[in-house]
């Protein structure tokens, strides 16, 4: 599946490929992304020495600024246009979501 590699793709610039992808449409706009295996092995020492908050919230910051690099790609798979399907300053909250039209 093309959006599974392009998953992939951003997984990779932030820690590192997948050992399994799996998405399921939810309904027709709304896009679940379940990644495993994607901890390298300083993140699991974050987390295992008592600092999973910290770890999250500096990986969505990258993950979201990764997704941004990857936006036009992606609207193009899910055949969506984020903008026009989200109120506006949506994309820069806390949660990252894929929305398809």
């Amino acid at each position: 599946m093309e959006v599974h590699n392009e998953i992939i793709e951003i997984s990779i610039k932030a820690q590192k490929a997948p050992v399994n992808v799996y998405s399921c449409l939810l309904n027709p706009r709304t896009l679940i992304v379940v990644r495993s295996g994607i901890l390298i092995p300083i993140e699991k020492e974050i987390s295992k020495i008592g600092y999973p908050e910290i770890l999250v919230l500096a990986k969505r910051n990258l993950e979201k600024g990764i997704i941004d690099e990857h936006k036009k790609q992606l609207q193009s798979l899910l055949k969506a246009d984020f903008e026009k399907l989200l109120p506006p300053g949506i994309l820069t909250g806390t949660k990252v979501c894929f929305c398809l039209s």
